[in-house]
């Protein structure tokens, strides 16, 4: 029998060795978030060892939502801090997750950034981390699990739902499916209700017709309407010609050459 064992990955737990010795206070005091469906505000003193997961801190957000996080930090000169999010939850912190560069903070200079959840993220809960390193060497990078000497990570979860699609309800043009029009009438001779009309010649709505292009008898055309930013499912319109009423109107008779006396008309 062969066997296969899977490969279950435990989230670090980042560790700073003087991160007990209290006359350094080199910790984050606070991080507060605004734009978010559910923001944190979370004050926090001096953690042992310099790591605590506040994972029963309510947040969430939906995709698309910019959410603007304040961090502040307690130490009487600079320190530097970073972020994660572990958008694949195999509790490892993958540089494409780092969504904070490396960037300096200090008690009297707060960092305050932005950050757009992705609109092609999954909804479910996932492991945000803020890390914070002191060092005289501004040339370093932050690793989300080395051993440091000085500094503070905090750990949070943040619950991602998908966003409402504003353009939902909006609905397709009005008219009817088949409509007659007269030999050489256009596409705008057709009846139908909406705005900002685009008509297409294909289904997918890859081909963009002008409103004067005449109807071809049997051909199917596809129109949408735009409401605000939103564009619309496509209406379906199959046309037919109408029979031209002179067809079969014949031209007078008479000879094709006639000779006539001076004076007549």
């Amino acid at each position: 029998n062969t066997f296969t064992t899977a490969t279950i990955n435990c989230l670090c737990t980042p560790v700073y060795t003087y991160a007990n010795d209290m006359l350094y206070e080199d910790y984050i005091s606070n991080i507060t978030t605004t734009g978010a469906t559910t923001n944190l505000n979370n004050t926090s003193t001096f953690d042992t060892n310099g790591y605590t997961a506040y994972n029963s801190l309510p947040f969430s957000t939906t995709t698309g939502q910019s959410i603007s996080f304040s961090v502040t930090y307690e130490y009487l000169s600079y320190s530097f801090i970073t972020g994660w999010i572990d958008w694949n939850n195999n509790n490892i912190f993958e540089e494409t997750e780092r969504f904070l560069p490396v960037t300096e903070i200090s008690a009297t200079n707060p960092t305050i950034f932005s950050y757009t959840v992705p609109a092609t993220a999954t909804a479910g809960t996932y492991t945000l981390r803020i890390r914070s390193r002191y060092d005289t060497d501004e040339t370093f990078t932050i690793d989300p699990c080395a051993n440091y000497n000085y500094g503070e990570t905090e750990d949070y979860k943040i619950t991602v739902t998908i966003a409402a699609n504003p353009c939902a309800g909006t609905l397709a043009p009005t008219g009817n499916a088949t409509q007659t029009l007269n030999a050489g009438q256009t596409l705008a001779n057709l009846t139908v209700t909406g705005t900002n009309l685009l008509w297409y010649a294909d289904a997918a709505l890859t081909t963009l017709l002008p409103n004067t292009t005449v109807a071809v008898t049997g051909t199917t055309y596809y129109v949408t309407q735009t409401v605000g930013t939103c564009v619309s499912p496509a209406l379906a319109i199959t046309v037919t010609t109408a029979a031209d009423p002179c067809t079969g109107t014949l031209a007078p008779t008479g000879n094709a050459t006639q000779t006539l006396n001076a004076g007549q008309t």
